[in-house]
């Protein structure tokens, strides 16, 4: 313990950054070669001026911190994993959003026994089955993923079974339950209390993912479809969703001196019911729809400079008084890649939403950086600005949100072990946050970070 603690003290000062590799936990206990283990500590601070939200008003501020330790024990062709995860915030008040995406203290992450059911050769197939809770990120993450800068991490309890093949082509298929991050209660997350969490008993999350790596000469070619089945439960009221997404993707990754592009959509099709309440039986037809389209160059030089133009949409419900539910609404997927930063910041997310943009990105040794605009719009003027709360039935507000700003700029201080990060983000109110019933006062909203993380 002396010498693990000793490890972790002089990591930040620097002590192994000449190292061929990255310091790990494992090594500096003398674990044996069948037992790995790793974490990461992170500490992120945030500071919001301006409130776009309904309801809520003034500055803000939030401390938050989020600890993992992961242990897997190899033993021939099957792996059993452990993952601890406690994420916790202080200087939250009244007017925070504080919700289960930034607190859920000392809780089971993972916890499940993979089997590998073929010996992995050069250019052979192979196989793994993964049985448990666990995490879960594929491809671009838009649909299911790993949060990354999200305080919490999304698990599921089930079976996951991943394929692959010597020509690249990927394979995943998964049938779940999600886990949900106890306590719920906004005062019970202020004090930081702990309760386990649960799977939900009565929702059923899968998916089939199919990725080819060689569709096209330098094109990855992707097939998806998604599902989501859920019941009311006596303290998780839902609105009874059996929706299917299939979709598709195609995918060139950058290059220096090369263009770039990622082509991806889906629709959403299926029913659910027209509010949460347990005597609802209006069902509704959901029809709905994503897009995300980017195309960009990568310059051949010293910081890889990445000049793009990119386009999300999001379908909104144009009628809310139909038979029809026409508003996308994302699985367990990324929003912060392509929408802006998040935390106690993120107007934008994947529903109702029109969003062109620019981003410029690069990337030098230990730095690397991007930043980009965009012009959101509403996709439909009936329906709400999702992340507000903030709704003209009328349609008279119109669509514009306005405009954003966002970046980061991270610096590897010891390469694999202790990274810095700095972000900033600003919305410039538009038409529609400016007249919105109950809109939000001022006229933007700004919101900066500083963070650092070490990995161990």
């Amino acid at each position: 313990m002396i010498r693990l603690l000793l490890s972790l003290f002089l990591l930040p000062l620097g002590a192994h950054a000449g190292d061929a590799s990255p310091w790990r936990l494992g090594d500096a206990i003398g674990a044996p070669r069948w037992l790995a283990l790793e974490g990461e500590s992170r500490v992120r601070y945030e500071s919001l001026d301006g409130q776009f939200r309904g309801l809520r008003e003034g500055s803000d501020q939030i401390l938050v911190f989020r600890t993992l330790l992961h242990a897997r024990a190899e033993l021939n062709r099957a792996v059993l994993g452990l993952e601890i995860h406690d994420a916790r915030a202080y200087l939250d008040d009244a007017g925070t959003p504080i919700s289960n995406s930034i607190v859920n203290t000392h809780d089971i992450l993972q916890a499940y026994a993979s089997f590998r059911l073929s010996k992995p050769a050069p250019g052979s197939q192979g196989s793994y089955v993964k049985i448990g809770r666990f995490t879960l990120d594929i491809a671009s993450r838009r649909f299911v993923e790993r949060n990354d800068f999200r305080n919490t991490i999304n698990a599921f309890t089930g079976i996951h079974w991943h394929a692959y093949w010597g020509n690249g082509t990927t394979l995943d298929a998964f049938f779940t339950a999600p886990v949900s991050k106890l306590p719920v209660l906004p005062r019970k997350l202020a004090g930081n209390e702990f309760k386990f969490d649960e799977e939900r008993s009565r929702q059923r999350f899968w998916g089939v993912h199919l990725q080819r790596a060689d569709l096209l000469p330098g094109i990855q070619g992707e097939l998806l479809i998604y599902g989501l089945h859920e019941n009311d439960t006596n303290d998780f009221p839902t609105p009874d969703r059996e929706v299917y997404a299939p979709g598709f993707r195609l995918f060139k990754q950058p290059t220096p001196g090369e263009w770039d592009a990622d082509l991806e959509a889906a629709f959403r099709f299926g029913s659910q019911h027209r509010t949460l309440l347990p005597d609802d039986t209006d069902r509704l037809d959901v029809r709905a729809h994503m897009l995300h389209a980017e195309i960009g160059y990568t310059f051949d030089n010293a910081w890889q400079l990445r000049v793009g133009l990119e386009y999300d949409l999001a379908s909104g419900d144009s009628d809310p008084t139909d038979d029809r539910y026409e508003r996308y609404e994302r699985f367990f997927g990324t929003r912060r890649g392509d929408l802006g930063n998040t935390g106690i910041h993120g107007p934008l997310t994947r529903s109702n939403v029109s969003v062109p943009g620019v981003r410029v990105s690069f990337g030098r040794g230990r730095w690397d950086g991007r930043a980009h605009v965009q012009w959101p719009r509403l996709e439909a003027a009936r329906d709400a600005w999702v992340a507000a709360r903030l709704r003209d039935p009328t349609g008279q507000s119109g669509r514009r949100l306005g405009t954003t700003f966002d970046g980061r700029l991270r610096y590897w201080v010891v390469p694999g072990n202790l990274r810095l990060e700095l972000g900033a983000s600003a919305l410039w109110y538009g038409k529609f946050a400016n007249e919105v019933p109950g809109a939000p006062d001022g006229d933007r909203t700004l919101y900066g970070y500083a963070q650092a993380t070490a990995y161990f």
